[in-house]
């Protein structure tokens, strides 16, 4: 047995074969279409922080992601990716609009991260998210006491530009 839950669509069947006491069926098959949602409007992105493409430093401690609305959050564990693959820990605000990924450990020095989220996102109505949301970084850093603060910029650059070629 089978509960209706809110935030979702449903069809109701009841084919010929189905038959009162006295034997009698129906003549055509019975379809009810019905749902429980609130609203049809998938759930949107509205920011990340850092920004794609960003270069992050040895600072960075989380990524912030906020949403047009609520967001279940197994579906959000369902499409959320970034590789490599590291440690986190997901923080919600009270409304599940807002997710804050805090690494559990530093990021990897020289290395492009990228953050996926597919479209198996859904809100709290079950709507979808309707494109695949993909973003990039890039965790850097020159160590400035063995080079000094003016070669390390210099250094700084020139390897980033190599990482922006390369990859």
């Amino acid at each position: 047995e089978k509960n209706i839950e809110t935030g979702h669509d449903y069809i109701l069947s009841i084919s010929i074969e189905a038959e009162d006491i006295n034997g009698l069926s129906l003549n055509k098959k019975y379809t009810y279409k019905f749902s429980t949602k609130t609203d049809y409007l998938a759930p949107k992105i509205l920011s990340i922080t850092p920004t794609d493409e960003e270069i992050i430093d040895e600072n960075i401690k989380e990524i912030k992601i906020i949403f047009n609305e609520p967001i279940k959050e197994k579906s959000f564990l369902d499409s959320f990716s970034i590789k490599p693959n590291c440690d986190y820990i997901l923080n919600w605000n009270d409304e599940k609009s807002e997710v804050n990924i805090q690494f559990a450990k530093p990021l990897l020095l020289s290395t492009r991260y990228t953050i996926t989220i597919t479209t198996n996102l859904c809100d709290l109505n079950n709507n979808l998210l309707k494109n695949e949301y993909v973003t990039d970084y890039v965790r850097y850093m020159v160590d400035k006491y063995y080079f000094g603060k003016k070669e390390a910029k210099k250094a700084e650059k020139n390897c980033v530009e190599k990482m922006f070629k390369v990859i």
